[in-house]
């Protein structure tokens, strides 16, 4: 799909938020909390809902992604984040379809909602078309094959204007530099500071222009300590050279708590500045938690608990993993004649799954990592038998390894989902205990009302890809926030829960850099 030219097409949106608008947003809300369900967004004058609408991973033709946005606008959310590189421009395209769709129907203005977009990655079509030579722009920073990096006046230009198209809208509320951090290198002697003037240069004329309202950055730096030499410092790189800037967006959660209790990060305490400042402040990734040995680390438990705290589906898989070794017995059997073992070259399956049975912290992490190594691993077996099959019975045999193989990966699937369940049901439990008012509040809930209830961040952004989990997070905003004693001990406690419901479970983990801890296939 050429996402950069089939755009949005019609009369584009005029206007942008308004501080008016957006607080009348919240008027017609019956329990009209301030702290609960919005807040005035530091110096822009807007009123912003307390959690937005993230877009990371919303797709164009997904009818369960439209639906999910609609209802979150309808809901009382009226903040969303999306980026030019979200999914190729999918994300923004799909925002601005879903706005047109209520605006023209009457249900909200387009000045009651915030709208946030970066700018920072070539990915995709932007960096095909740059290496390709179609497009030139200066300062590019290569990172991989599928990724590049740019902040100068002529990239954020281009891109600007493909984010306006998509979006379907005349200007933007807020545009932030994506990642600024990512210019730095040790051996530079020209500093991060230098070279981001210009860009904050361009955002400031967009500003004086009223092509935007506000600008910022998304950084995942600014709670690094300061010995790390990709610490980006809000109060000494960043705000010298953007006094205007009104807008800041971090990684926050129950265990990245530094913007809150640390005072050893670059520049001091992050919150503190921020507040100092007014700026509005917005976090991400509030329930995708980086631990210091494990990587990142899903902090959130089921729905819907597993019947029997998932026993029969841990047994299943194991009864299927047995049943995976039977047939691997047959195909010794089979292919005596052709002196076929399981070995390096031709690893057994379920010796494959038994090695990595217990690095996979969440399904996510399962479905990431397993193409690119456990499936290899598997076909490298399924190759070496397809060149030495000869006759039916082993054909016969080769199509029964493949579909008990099949089986055992599903169960598998079963088995690190009901793992997760239960280690985070210990985290929920003792989170419970350090925060009383938490008690009947789910994990997820609880890591979101640890966010919501400090200064800062004003908002916190929350992929949102389904209706249920769209009403299930807006609802938990009736909740009463934790008192601002309790928050300290509710991170501490996250964090030894953890590590305690690791060590019982005896999980190796992975890191979102190298996947398993290791493997040695068992034949």
């Amino acid at each position: 799909m050429d996402t950069y030219r089939d755009l949005f097409q019609g009369h584009n949106l005029s206007g942008f938020a308004t501080p008016q608008a957006t607080r009348s947003f919240f008027e017609t809300d019956a329990a009209s909390d301030q702290n609960r369900l919005h807040r005035m967004a530091g110096k822009t004058g807007l009123t912003v809902s307390r959690i937005g609408f993230g877009t990371y991973r919303l797709r164009r033709g997904s009818r369960e992604h439209f639906d999910a946005l609609r209802e979150a606008l309808l809901s009382g959310v009226n903040v969303i984040d999306t980026a030019a590189h979200y999914g190729d421009g999918q994300s923004e395209f799909v925002v601005g379809r879903v706005l047109k769709e209520l605006v023209d129907a009457k249900r909200v203005e387009r000045e009651q909602i915030v709208l946030i977009s970066k700018l920072g990655y070539l990915q995709g079509e932007a960096l095909r078309e740059y290496r390709n030579g179609d497009i030139s722009y200066s300062n590019v920073v290569e990172h991989s094959r599928t990724r590049a990096h740019c902040l100068s006046p002529d990239f954020l230009e281009a891109q600007f204007e493909r984010t306006l198209r998509r979006l379907g809208v005349e200007c933007l509320d807020v545009l932030l530099l994506s990642n600024p951090e990512l210019l730095q290198s040790p051996e530079d002697e020209q500093s991060i500071a230098a070279k981001l003037e210009p860009a904050f240069a361009f955002l400031e004329e967009l500003r004086r222009q009223g092509r935007i309202t506000a600008y910022g950055i998304s950084s995942n730096a600014l709670t690094r300590p300061a010995s790390d030499s990709s610490a980006l410092s809000l109060s000494e790189d960043i705000v010298p050279i953007a006094q205007n800037m009104g807008v800041v967006e971090f990684p926050a959660n129950l265990l990245e708590n530094d913007f809150r209790f640390s005072r050893l990060n670059a520049g001091g305490n992050l919150s503190e500045y921020i507040n100092s400042r007014e700026l509005w402040s917005l976090s991400n990734r509030p329930f995708y938690a980086s631990h210091h040995d494990l990587g990142l680390v899903r902090l959130t438990r089921l729905v819907d608990p597993p019947p029997d705290d998932g026993l029969s589906q841990m047994a299943e898989f194991n009864r299927l993993l047995n049943a995976l070794e039977e047939v691997e017995s047959r195909v010794i059997d089979a292919f005596a004649d052709r002196r076929f073992r399981f070995d390096e070259r031709a690893p057994a399956p379920s010796g494959i799954i038994r090695c990595y049975q217990d690095s996979f912290l969440t399904v996510e992490a399962f479905h990431r990592f397993l193409p690119g190594m456990v499936a290899a691993e598997f076909q490298k077996t399924t190759n070496q038998l397809l060149v030495l099959a000869r006759n039916e019975r082993q054909h016969y045999t080769l199509e029964a390894l493949a579909l008990r193989a099949n089986g055992a990966i599903s169960a598998w699937e079963d088995y690190i989902a009901v793992k997760h369940h239960r280690r985070m049901e210990m985290v929920e439990s003792r989170l419970a205990r350090a925060a009383p008012s938490l008690a009947d509040v789910p994990l997820a809930g609880q890591a979101l009302l640890f966010l919501l209830g400090g200064k800062v961040p004003d908002t916190v952004l929350v992929g949102m890809r389904r209706v249920a989990y769209v009403r299930q997070l807006t609802g938990i905003l009736a909740h009463e926030l934790p008192p601002p004693g309790e928050l300290l001990p509710m991170a501490t406690a996250c964090e030894d829960a953890i590590d305690e419901a690791l060590q019982a479970s005896d999980v190796q983990g992975t890191s979102a850099e190298t996947g398993p801890a290791s493997f040695v296939p068992e034949v």
